[in-house]
């Protein structure tokens, strides 16, 4: 089974579309791949207010082929007493994407109508990716978007840069003058380190290299732990705002909590 990677590193987006942003994500390259009855296992999805990230784990190479069966006009709508097809079976043939020849005539409750049946081999999963990616990322819905480029794309900040890897390989997506690459960039505030991945497990390793917390969960908690021990250095209690903790949470992706005083 395979492994599909996406990271999408922007400008800090704002506080309040981050949530949205990565559930839109998520959900909606797992709706992607099952609209063409591609398999799949686990779907990880990780945000910072710089990175939306996505992995898709189990996934097969392409989806499961579909066989469908079309009833159309009646046998006397479609054939003429000759037995030569009418507007009516061509239409429903073409309707249908096969030769006229291909109808078959079948009995059920209300009579003998023509059928067509249709065999659709299995979507591969990297053509989907590669043709549909860029416009599910450009459809995600935010309260206010921004161009920043001579192709007038919109999207909530500006795109710095774009990982898209299939089994480590680059599956070729460009977003506004970004192309995919397998490269991922660390905390600005030590350079934005410019560093090569080739899936989730090297991408993980990377984050905790740059001490980076991708998960919401982990840097709330993390800033949460931060705060109560510094109030305990100085023999006080950390008044922690449930509003102003989660807004904080999604302002940075490595916190360090500072003591400061008045």
């Amino acid at each position: 089974m395979s492994e599909l990677f996406i990271e999408i590193g922007v400008e800090e987006i704002p506080v309040a579309e981050i949530e949205p942003a990565i559930e839109h994500l998520s959900s909606g390259v797992r709706q992607l791949l099952e609209s063409v009855h591609i398999d799949f296992g686990d779907a990880k999805a990780f945000s910072t207010p710089r990175r939306l990230t996505v992995c898709i784990e189990g996934l097969a190479d392409k989806g499961r082929p579909e066989a469908a069966t079309y009833t159309g006009p009646r046998k006397e709508a479609a054939f003429d007493k000759d037995g030569n097809s009418t507007q009516a079976a061509i239409g429903f043939a073409r309707s249908k994407g096969i030769d006229v020849k291909a109808l078959k005539i079948v009995k059920l409750d209300k009579g003998e109508f023509v059928q067509a049946e249709i065999k659709r081999p299995g979507v591969s999963t990297k053509s989907l990716i590669k043709e549909r990616l860029t416009s599910l990322i450009l459809g995600m819905p935010f309260r206010k978007s921004m161009r920043w480029d001579s192709e007038n794309i919109r999207f909530i900040r500006p795109i710095r840069w774009l990982v898209v890897l299939y089994n480590g390989k680059v599956i070729p997506v460009s977003i506004g003058g970004v192309k995919a690459s397998s490269y991922t960039y660390g905390l600005r505030t030590g350079g934005s380190k410019k560093i090569k991945v080739s899936g989730f497990d090297s991408w993980d390793a990377a984050m905790r290299r740059e001490k980076i917390l991708p998960v919401f969960a982990k840097r709330i908690r993390d800033i949460r732990k931060q705060a109560i021990n510094l109030a305990k250095r100085v023999g006080g209690d950390a008044i922690i705002d449930n509003y102003l903790h989660n807004a904080i949470t999604n302002l940075v992706e490595s916190p360090i909590a500072i003591q400061g005083g008045l």
